[in-house]
């Protein structure tokens, strides 16, 4: 039976340690049940508004979600209701799943010991666990990253054709639920190009499935999900190829901040260490893997100079972080051959860093408008005063009971509005509000300030 300072050092033990705690603080915070904020408010005011065929298309307040996950969270509604615990389950059970995927993954990839730091360094990133409480994606996007991790690396023995179907059977499914996962399948298929015959005709079939799927998707959903605000917040995270002076730069750049956000805080110390893990990878005979990991990671960044997809600090790049631990760890391992107790001090000062931030998440979770305690204040006061608000947001928690502040032009002499808006401060709140209502001649007469959002009474004057 191993001593208590012997299972310290055991990498199973500490595996199934981290395993427990990452475990413990998805779960930790989704029975807080923050505040839905407003990235899940507008999604799930198109879930709600929205048929069935409508949310294949345009989606209001700048938008963007795979269909699968539309329908799903659709389907939950109608079954359960709106329910905040229900809306999130979805991403929680996606998060936790994903940790306890990684496990096998990791082990096939790495030493114990190295994979039991990216375990560590998984289950309490914070943007994992944020993620895992967020009615968004990003968590069935780093799912579907291990998951197809998970089929590379344990279907060595199988024959190249069966390889292949599989991964032809399951990309409509992945990219249903995930976007991104059009790059990952893409090295996928890199990683598995074949020699015999019979092998090439298996990977030009699922090449074609994954084409035509995407291409569905593509001038469908995605086109459709393209809008000039999305564009614009894009705009500095397109390589700018035209430029070839700024592209050294550029790229060291973002990919530092694809690494700090896709596994942050410990991403960005992994940065250094990836290209040392692909040498890795490369010189131990797994060049396949490395062409598969490389693979999708160049796929993200030709698309990203075919401004179509954002390269850099962005929470749509969360389904690489399972790449980044696997290169960043396995870099740490190279340099454990040399400096052994320094690259154990590194790793141990990395955890040490990921999960001090995640206990400090626990006392001071994210900060957030409380638009929640803003739209029952307005339901208890409001009587039959309209209510104005551009903030889209609101159509969620108001019921759809919201008008766009432009429709103040049409309250009459001595009556009377609510504005609610959130973010920024009062002062800046105010002034946003005064610049269409001012000239109206609406002057404020009551409000009500919550945590980074308010309730604001007008009077037309």
């Amino acid at each position: 039976m191993l001593t208590f300072r012997q299972r310290l050092v055991d990498p199973v033990f500490l595996t199934r340690l981290f395993l427990f705690g990452g475990l413990f603080f998805r779960l930790w915070h989704y029975f807080a049940n923050h505040v839905i904020w407003y990235d899940e408010a507008v999604l799930l005011a198109n879930v709600l508004d929205k048929s069935w065929l409508e949310l294949l298309g345009p989606l209001q307040s700048e938008v963007a979600a795979p269909p699968l996950f539309l329908w799903l969270l659709k389907l939950v509604h109608l079954i359960v209701g709106d329910i905040d615990y229900v809306w999130r389950l979805l991403p929680l059970l996606a998060g936790c799943a994903g940790l306890f995927l990684c496990v096998p993954v990791f082990r096939a990839m790495l030493t114990p010991h190295g994979a039991a730091l990216a375990v560590g360094l998984l289950a309490v990133a914070d943007d994992h666990i944020r993620l895992s409480n967020t009615v968004k994606p990003y968590t069935l996007d780093a799912l579907g990253t291990l998951v197809l991790l998970f089929l590379f690396v344990k279907t060595t023995h199988w024959p190249m054709v069966r390889r292949l179907l599989l991964v032809a059977a399951l990309a409509p499914l992945l990219l249903g639920f995930s976007y991104p996962m059009a790059f990952v399948l893409g090295g996928v298929l890199l990683g598995l190009m074949p020699r015999d015959r019979k092998a090439v005709l298996a990977w030009l079939l699922a090449v074609a499935v994954l084409g035509g799927t995407f291409a569905v998707l593509y001038f469908g959903p995605i086109k459709a999900q393209r809008v000039s605000k999305l564009e614009t917040e894009w705009e500095r995270n397109y390589l700018p190829y035209r430029e070839p002076v700024q592209v050294p730069w550029w790229l060291t750049w973002h990919t530092f901040g694809v690494c700090q956000q896709s596994c942050n805080p410990s991403g960005a110390l992994l940065t250094v260490f990836v290209p040392l893990g692909a040498l890795a990878f490369w010189r131990t005979g797994h060049r396949r893997w490395v062409v598969f990991l490389g693979g999708a990671w160049l796929a993200v960044l030709a698309a990203s100079a075919l401004r179509s997809y954002p390269y850099g600090q962005n929470r749509l790049m969360q389904f690489i972080g399972p790449i980044v631990l696997v290169l960043g760890v396995r870099g740490v391992e190279w340099l454990a051959t040399w400096k052994r107790s320094f690259a154990a001090g590194l790793g141990m000062a990395m955890f040490i860093v990921a999960d001090g931030y995640s206990l400090h998440r626990l006392v001071w979770p994210w900060s957030e408008p409380d638009a929640r305690s803003v739209a029952k204040f307005i339901r208890e006061n409001r009587g039959d005063l309209p209510v104005l608000s551009d903030e889209g947001n609101y159509f969620y928690f108001l019921n759809r009971q919201v008008q766009p502040l432009s429709a103040a032009a049409n309250v009459p002499s001595g009556g009377r509005v609510w504005v609610v808006m959130d973010h920024y401060t009062p002062e800046i709140r105010r002034h946003a509000m005064n610049i269409t209502l001012a000239p109206l001649g609406f002057v404020e007469i009551d409000v009500k300030e919550f945590t980074r959002a308010g309730a604001y009474l007008f009077e037309r004057r």
